[in-house]
């Protein structure tokens, strides 16, 4: 055999050969098997959506939740609650001093007059402190 009967023959053996692409595509229909042979060549149909019914004026609030509106607001109205309880504070304090006034000078009185009784009757004065 000459050369070129070798070479001849080697090129008819390659070419029953198949190539790297051939190989890929004969792995996916391996692979897929039968599905892909069996695959529908049209896509599905999709539904269609009527227009009418779709509605476009969604509160975005609901989905986004709070904004910064929202925090400013209730930032403003506690502090508006602060002052009003810092004002009844200051009034319910005035208030107290008030009253312990009286009741101090209440006492103040009290004793002064258990003084004087007991420098008019001491024996008197005796049974009235000890009330």
């Amino acid at each position: 055999m000459s050369a070129e009967d070798s070479f001849n023959n080697l090129q008819r053996v390659d070419s029953t050969r198949d190539t790297p692409q051939d190989e890929v595509e004969n792995d996916n229909k391996e692979i897929l098997g039968a599905e892909a042979e069996h695959a529908p060549a049209t896509p599905p149909v999709l539904p269609t959506i009527p227009s009418e019914s779709i509605e476009l004026d969604i509160d975005l609030s609901a989905i986004l939740g709070p904004t910064e509106e929202d925090g400013v607001e209730k930032i403003k109205k506690r502090q508006s609650n602060v002052l009003k309880l810092s004002e009844e504070n200051e009034k319910l304090k005035a208030q107290l001093k008030a009253m312990t006034d009286r009741i101090e000078a209440a006492e103040r009185k009290r004793e002064e007059l258990a003084k004087r009784a007991h420098q008019r009757d001491p024996s008197h004065a005796t049974a009235v402190g000890a009330k």
